[in-house]
Order: C-alpha cells, then structure tokens, then sequence
C-alpha cells in the first residue's frame, strides 16, 4: 500500500461534547464529586484527518457517561476546585 492509498480525503465536521459536574461534601471530610459527560452529542458521522483508521471506519459516534469520584483528603478537594475555578477561597483551602 502506498501514501496515496492511505490519504482520504475528510469532510468539515461539527463536534459538540458536554459536561455537568456536582461538587458535595459529606461528614465535613469526604467530598464527592458526580460529572455526566455527553461526547459527540450531535452524533455526527465523521473521519479523524489524522486518524491510521479513517479509510475503514467512521470515528465513534455519541458516548454518555457519568463518573462518581470520592476524595478522602481535603487536599484532594482543594485541588479539584482549584481546577474547576469556583468556590476555592469559600472552601477555606490556601
């Protein structure tokens, strides 16, 4: 198989992903953490430029998943609301 072979051409495509993330505590030191995440919402068919697959096979289509996180340490929380920017002076973290 030669280069031209493997190059395909790819169409414009339009990807939306979505996240929701909700931060609680429980008992004052274990902090739980629930994120939904919907990828490739629109559910569009479309082939990765840069893919090695996309002369066989479309990239995957719409993926729903909800991912629970519990954090023992308050050091742990400090770091995921440093990373979410929001609430970290009101969580009293330094």
């Amino acid at each position: 198989m030669s280069g031209d072979d493997l190059d395909v051409a790819t169409n414009a495509y339009t990807m939306l992903d979505l996240s929701a993330s909700w931060l609680f505590t429980v008992k004052g030191s274990q902090v739980h953490s629930v994120t939904m995440r919907v990828d490739s919402a629109l559910d569009e068919q479309y082939r990765d430029p840069t893919s090695r697959i996309k002369s066989y096979a479309f990239n995957p289509g719409r993926n729903v998943s909800v991912v629970y996180k519990l954090l023992f340490q308050r050091t742990a929380y400090c770091k995921l609301l440093r990373k979410q920017d929001g609430g970290y002076q009101e969580a009293g973290c330094r």
